[in-house]
């Protein structure tokens, strides 16, 4: 009948079509760091990891590779401020789910009546006057348990380790680069770039518009300046140093001990 159909074609363009652009998303974001690791290690040569970083750190006064110093450090300082945007959007996920109440048996009401009268949502919204008379929208219903668990373990840790290595191989990348001109070094940083922006493009690409249009207006938590945490006012004179001094440490770490970052992965040969 109808109802079985539409709940039938809802698992199969909700669910089915969203892990599979998930999962294809993580292949092609793996793929691409594996080859970004692959070419700071080995380059041209398949048999050993030929690039010495030493070379380019310390040369003699004058050379090429002194002048470009500053030009390795400022690439991987744009690096670094891209990492810290998909760092923050992917905090954004772990903020968002501690706003989210436990589940209690009680849920199940609003969640049922929601579904009958509101359309297709597992996750109800209320507004509510805080005591200072101000509005604001939080969930109405919670998680359990091993669904906020799922959302951690599969989504939240992955993309947070994802752009750690992205970030940290992506130094290296930029570091290795064969021919020390700029066009070489802008290019190498565009490729990281392309890469930590790559899951954003699936998204726009692969997902309808009526289920981003969905998500961006139906899951909307608000707060109120009293909620809000004063201290991250703060936050641009502390990150500028906090973010110098670990783009520094990218670079003398890279120079003094890049063997520590090599890990024997099999080589794919394509």
């Amino acid at each position: 009948d109808k109802t079985m159909w539409c709940d039938t074609s809802n698992i199969f363009t909700i669910f089915v079509a969203q892990i599979t652009t998930f999962l294809f998303t993580v292949l092609t974001q793996g793929l691409f760091l594996y080859y970004i690791y692959y070419e700071t290690f080995y380059g041209q040569d398949d048999t050993s990891t030929s690039f010495e970083y030493t070379s380019v750190c310390y040369v003699n006064s004058g050379s090429t590779n002194e002048k470009r110093a500053l030009l390795r450090w400022a690439c991987i300082w744009i690096l670094m401020l891209f990492a810290v945007r998909d760092f923050r959007d992917t905090w954004s996920i772990y903020r968002w789910i501690q706003c989210v109440p436990d589940w209690h048996p009680g849920h199940q009401k609003i969640t049922d009546y929601c579904c009958r009268y509101s359309g297709r949502t597992s996750m109800p919204m209320q507004r509510y006057q805080d005591e200072y008379g101000v509005t604001v929208q939080k969930p109405a219903v919670g998680f359990t348990c091993c669904y906020r668990f799922t959302i951690l373990a599969f989504v939240f840790l992955p993309k947070m380790l994802f752009t750690l290595f992205a970030l940290v191989y992506g130094a290296g990348y930029v570091m290795a680069v064969p021919e020390s001109t700029f066009d070489a070094y802008l290019l190498r940083v565009l490729v990281v770039i392309m890469l930590l922006h790559l899951d954003k493009l699936m998204y726009q690409v692969f997902v309808p518009d009526v289920f981003r249009h969905w998500v961006c207006n139906n899951f909307v938590i608000t707060f109120s300046e009293e909620e809000e945490n004063e201290a991250m006012r703060w936050l641009p004179l502390i990150v500028v140093w906090i973010l110098t001094g670990i783009v520094t440490g990218l670079y003398y770490s890279w120079c003094e001990f890049a063997n520590y970052f090599y890990i024997p992965l099999p080589l794919l040969g394509i």
